[in-house]
Order: C-alpha cells, then structure tokens, then sequence
C-alpha cells in the first residue's frame, strides 16, 4: 500500500482493496488494485523516467486515443506531472516471444500496427525521432566504461540517419511493441506500456517490433500483408530504421544501466563498422 500515493485509492473510489505488484517493466512499479467495484493497474514509474525519453503527456493521449479505438486499456486517472497512470486490468495472454513466430498472430498485429496508424495525430504533441532519440542517449554516455561502444554505434548511427529521408507524414506510434507489451484476449490484441508514444514514422513503428523479436524475412512480409495498402511505403525504409532502432536500444539500455538493474533490450542488435586496422 506504501507505494500508493496518499488518496489515490479513495479518488477512485476502492474500498479495502486487493493490491498485488505485477511483473514485467524493467524500472517502473506496477500493481493490481481490486475490489468488488475495481479491477485496475496502477503504475507508478521511474523517477527518472524523462532521462529515458518518456514524455508522460504524450503517453497519455496516444493512449487514450488507442483505448477508444479499441488497442489499449482504458485510462482511469492519469497524471502527466508525476507520470502516475491507472488503467483498467486487461485479462488475457501475454504474448511469447515464439507467439511471434506465428503467422497468423503476425498477420494480426499488422493489421493492428495500421489501425493505429489511421488514427489522428492528437494535437500539440512533439514529434518522435528515433534516430535523434538514439543520438541523445549516446551523445549523453561518451565518458566512461562504454566509450569505444559508443563511439562506434555514434558514429554508424549518423550515417543511417544521414542516408534516411524524412517519413512523408507522421502518424500515432506505440513505439516499444515488445511481446511482452501485447495481450491477446481472444478477440483483439491489446497494447500496454505506451510511455514511448508519440506522433512519428510508422516505419519505425514497425522497425521496432521486427528488430525486438528478430524476425525473418518471411516472418516480415506476413506482417507487412496484415498492415495493408501502405505496406509498400513501410518495407522500402526498414533497412535503415531496423538498424536505427538498434542503436536506440543499445542506447537505452546503456542508460537504463546508470540508472539501475541492467536493462538489456531482448532481440535487438546493431551491426557495428569493423574497426580501422592500427
């Protein structure tokens, strides 16, 4: 209960409420809060959640849109200030990283990637770069034991970004569709964990989900068949973003590193140069 903040249980309305902490999230606290009434999740994050990239305003408005159209659960109470976010329980099947090996599952994700897409960018939000992102973790980790790593992934990082045009529009992103931030519930696959939200590339959206999880080529054109008529515009520029996202992770997860637990991104990897012979 000491992780709660003061007043929250009875602002929404719980009495004498079941609370458990859930797994999953690598810095963030998350707990279930049920009561006859209730079934909710609350997430209390990171103190330092902004030195991650997380832009709580942004997270909750793509989220709520997303909740209406039926892809992400419903938001309860949200505090942008503080990051605190309750959203209703959502039962069902925690996708495996194997669960993304299967056609059919990926024809639906697809299909799920291009209904978030056709969704209105909500306004005032800042755009989402994540080749600048991934240049903003690296810029910020030159000093220190990871030095040459980061050198390396600076350096290929500003030739993929420099050989990559800007997308021809933006579009509402999840940006972290890991296997573990999806539920299947039978009917309809749902996405938790929207604090990477923002307007951005759908490309890099789709990038991010084949680069965690590894898939193969055939793998990548399933998924491309679910997304539909604008699959084609998506498939010419993952080259580059699959790479790009790479180097975001390892970026992350180097800062996520000075920030606690090693936080490793599971199913990404950067091609680095080969250094110049001495």
């Amino acid at each position: 209960m000491m992780e709660i903040p003061a007043g929250l249980l009875e602002e929404l309305g719980c009495a004498s409420p079941d609370v458990q902490p859930l797994s999953g999230g690598l810095l963030n606290r998350t707990l279930r809060v049920r009561d006859p009434s209730h079934d909710l999740v609350v997430r209390v994050p990171h103190a330092d959640a902004a030195l991650l990239g997380v832009d709580h305003r942004a997270e909750f408005a793509i989220q709520r849109l997303a909740a209406a159209a039926g892809l992400a659960p419903a938001v309860v109470c949200a505090r942008p200030e503080s990051g605190l976010l309750v959203t209703r329980f959502i039962q069902g099947h925690t996708l495996s990283r194997e669960d993304l090996r299967e056609e059919a599952l990926l024809w639906r994700l697809g299909g799920w990637l291009a209904r978030l897409h056709a969704l209105p960018v909500p306004a005032g939000l800042a755009a989402v770069d994540i080749g600048a992102r991934a240049a903003g973790f690296l810029a910020g980790l030159r000093e220190g034991p990871d030095a040459a790593t980061v050198s390396a992934l600076a350096e290929r990082l500003a030739v993929l970004r420099a050989g990559l045009d800007s997308p021809e529009r933006l579009v509402p992103c999840h940006h972290d569709l890991h296997h573990l931030n999806l539920i299947d519930t039978g009917r309809e696959l749902i996405a938790l964990d929207w604090e990477y939200a923002g307007p951005g590339d759908p490309a890099a959206d789709v990038a991010a989900c084949i680069g965690y999880h590894d898939l193969a080529t055939a793998q990548v054109r399933v998924l491309l068949d679910g997304y539909g008529p604008g699959a084609p515009a998506i498939a010419a520029r993952l080259p580059a973003l699959r790479e790009i996202f790479a180097c975001l992770c390892q970026g992350w997860a180097l800062q996520a590193g000075r920030l606690g637990p090693p936080a490793p991104m599971a199913g990404a990897t950067c091609e680095l140069p080969r250094p110049a012979p001495s």
